[in-house]
């Protein structure tokens, strides 16, 4: 693990907002981890950039481990208070079942897991949450399946990235027992992909009739694609003569499962 040095990064940023770029990504393998290499942390890399950097810019955090989320749980949440960060959460669940969780190395629980989201929406009540699903590891019997399938469901993820597992030579799953057949993997991600859809646009039926600002990040003759400057939602604007990199106000019309659709307000 390496992690760049937090005056560069610092730098790197001002320069980028000194040029006009309205988003910073910050981005890694696990971003949650970064500093731990150079006796710092991710929230002591953001409140040095909150500082240092001036400007109309927001931050979005790339995906993070949940055991190291959790182990900064309240600092993250008070760091994401800040209106330069958006309130978007990539937090891989992989399953929502302990025994799969423990077959797969992860150091967090499934109560731990729970306990994250459900802080995060208690002080941020939306948040845009994205998690990963695999379906089909090595030791996930019907059993298993059926808790992520009802996790998933209950708890409405604004996006579920599910993925079926893929056996790899020389990994230890690779020689688990327990492997699930390729059709029984095709019956999970569908159902569970199916799910997903259906509850994260129940969650979005949340933001119709409110009014946000958003980020234009593309524009054509006739639309635009943006983004809640809130949390990072995608809006597509039913609108001509957008550009990228505008303001704009926005009141949400429609909700899809994926995205919502709104006019200029």
């Amino acid at each position: 693990m390496f992690s760049y040095p937090q005056r560069e990064i610092v730098e790197k940023i001002r320069e980028a907002v000194e040029k006009g770029v309205k988003q910073i990504f910050l981005v890694g393998q696990d971003v949650a981890a970064y500093g731990r290499d150079r006796g710092t942390n991710l929230i002591e890399l953001l409140n040095e950039i909150l500082s240092s950097v001036e400007g109309n810019y927001k931050i979005r955090l790339g995906m993070m481990e949940p055991m190291l989320v959790y182990e900064m749980l309240d600092g993250l949440i008070e760091a994401m208070k800040d209106e330069r960060i958006y309130n978007y959460l990539h937090l891989p669940a992989q399953s929502f079942d302990d025994k799969v969780l423990k077959l797969m190395n992860r150091r967090y629980t499934v109560n731990q897991y729970l306990e994250i989201v459900e802080e995060f929406r208690r002080k941020i009540p939306l948040l845009n949450i994205a998690t990963d699903i695999i379906v089909g590891y090595p030791g996930e019997d019907e059993k298993s399946f059926e808790k992520t399938l009802s996790y998933v469901i209950s708890l409405k993820f604004d996006k579920v990235h599910v993925a079926r597992y893929t056996q790899r030579p020389f990994t230890k799953a690779y020689i688990l027992n327990g492997q699930v057949p390729e059709p029984e993997k095709k019956r999970r991600s569908k159902i569970l992909s199916e799910a997903a859809a259906k509850a994260a646009h129940e969650r979005n039926m949340l933001y119709l009739g409110k009014i946000f600002n958003a980020l234009i990040e593309k524009a054509s003759n006739k639309e635009a694609n943006a983004r809640l400057l809130q949390n990072y939602k995608p809006v597509v604007i039913k609108e001509e003569k957008l550009k990228a990199g505008q303001i704009v106000r926005v009141k949400i019309e429609r909700a899809e499962p994926y995205y919502l659709i709104g006019r200029l307000f």
